[in-house]
């Protein structure tokens, strides 16, 4: 079973940030969240916690130093030591997640934690990151692309910020530094801002014209006033906005001749069983007379990548669909872990077409993670015990056969390019 934990270490992220909105843009994997509500630690348990981890993230993980050499990690681990007495708890927690990132495995990693974050959700267009919902007090700068905090330009606050995510590729930071920028904690140990109690955002319009607004934090823990755009008619939105609760459904689109397969997540659901769900989805598959089928992992952070084989099954009994020009695979920058080796799979045993952007997830990767929570400050690490070699070119992403972004104006009008593209039959 392969089984992709980071979902869940990370799922305390979500929680936090989906206190922002109902329905912020889909969000994958994201960051470790939830504050420790603790005072402020002393030297003498930072230091501990340091030392702990350097004992042990090289005795439980699969192999820490395939790429950061053993003396270099400890060279870090003495220079961060160095600095423990100067820094506040933003910071040391910062400094840590740094320190985690530097290893060069997107799949361990600790992310500090968020208790207070500005009212902002942000997604990376293709044009630059933008704000997509806020509270009605800032509806004002709706839609407009971020162009600093608190006088950093947005290219400095996207190189601070990668500093401490784990990461493998560009297409992970496009797809959690909007999700974490929010954080005032994040922001204050970044030194990005002065305090954790406010911030200056400014933001740009299509004419270039510049609008600082002075913002203050919210507590992730306390509701919110109402949201600048209600996203609760899920309808009034493209399907892969839709039903990001399941972890898989699809829709018939009689119209089109086509069935979408939406694969949010690697895992089984109580209620209806993924080998019975794929029999009606064949079915409709049948009943439609589909010309196209359409899998989307583009927001498939993992989870278990053998739940999918009874996909391949059934996909093999499907003279229809089964066939270069007629099946198709979206992925994105959230497609990760257990959700790359069945995209993999996907690509070895099958016709189909693939289609969006790079995936987040690396096809060769670190993974079947475990916790190592730190004795001290109680923030916890996650870590890898397993090797993936799934591919015989070692790249950074999965890459599509034709790669399509979502811009801003795709999603102020509500459309998904990648799935129009598909349907227009112009991609054979």
């Amino acid at each position: 079973m392969r089984n992709d934990a980071r979902s869940r270490t990370r799922l305390r992220f979500l929680a936090a940030m989906m206190t922002l909105t109902a329905f912020a843009f889909p969000a994958g994997p994201a960051a470790v969240l939830g504050g420790t509500g603790q005072a402020e630690s002393s030297l003498e348990d930072r230091t501990a916690d340091v030392d702990f981890l350097a004992g042990e993230l090289p005795r439980l993980h699969k192999n820490l130093f395939f790429r950061l050499k053993a003396p270099e990690f400890k060279a870090l681990v003495e220079r961060f030591k160095a600095t423990l007495s100067g820094l506040n708890d933003d910071e040391f927690r910062v400094g840590l997640s740094r320190l985690v990132a530097s290893i060069g495995d997107a799949h361990t990693s600790l992310r500090p934690p968020i208790e207070h974050a500005f009212p902002l959700v942000l997604y990376w267009f293709k044009e630059g990151i933008f704000l997509t919902n806020t509270i009605r007090e800032y509806e004002s700068v709706l839609y407009r692309k971020l162009a600093a905090v608190d006088g950093h330009p947005v290219a400095e606050v996207v190189k601070a910020y990668s500093g401490i995510l784990s990461h493998e590729n560009e297409a992970q930071l496009k797809s959690a530094i909007p999700q974490i920028l929010a954080s005032a904690e994040a922001l204050h140990g970044l030194r990005l801002i002065s305090g954790p109690e406010k911030a200056v955002f400014t933001f740009e319009d299509d004419l270039g014209r510049k609008t600082n607004v002075a913002m203050v934090p919210l507590p992730v823990s306390a509701g919110l006033p109402p949201m600048a755009v209600d996203m609760r008619d899920a309808s009034a939105w493209p399907l892969y906005q839709r039903d990001r609760q399941k972890a898989y459904w699809f829709a018939a689109r009689p119209e089109s001749k086509a069935v979408y397969f939406k694969y949010n997540s690697c895992r089984e659901m109580k209620d209806r069983p993924f080998s019975a769900f794929v029999k009606d989805l064949f079915a409709a598959v049948e009943s439609v007379q589909a010309e196209r089928l359409i899998v989307d992992l583009r927001n498939n952070g993992g989870g278990d990548s053998s739940l999918f084989e009874p996909f391949f099954r059934e996909l093999s009994n499907s003279a229809r669909v089964n066939r270069k020009g007629r099946l198709f695979v979206v992925l994105g920058r959230q497609t990760f872990s257990s959700a790359i080796l069945n995209a993999i799979d996907l690509r070895k045993r099958t016709p189909a077409i693939f289609v969006g952007e790079p995936t987040g997830g690396k096809p060769n990767h670190f993974g079947e993670l475990r916790t190592l929570k730190l004795p001290r400050t109680k923030l916890e690490v996650s870590y890898s015990t397993k090797y993936f070699q799934e591919s015989y070119e070692d790249t950074p992403s999965l890459m599509p056969d034709l790669t399509i972004e979502v811009s801003i104006a795709d999603y102020r009008a509500r459309r998904d390019p990648v799935l129009d593209a598909i349907l227009s039959g112009k991609i054979q």
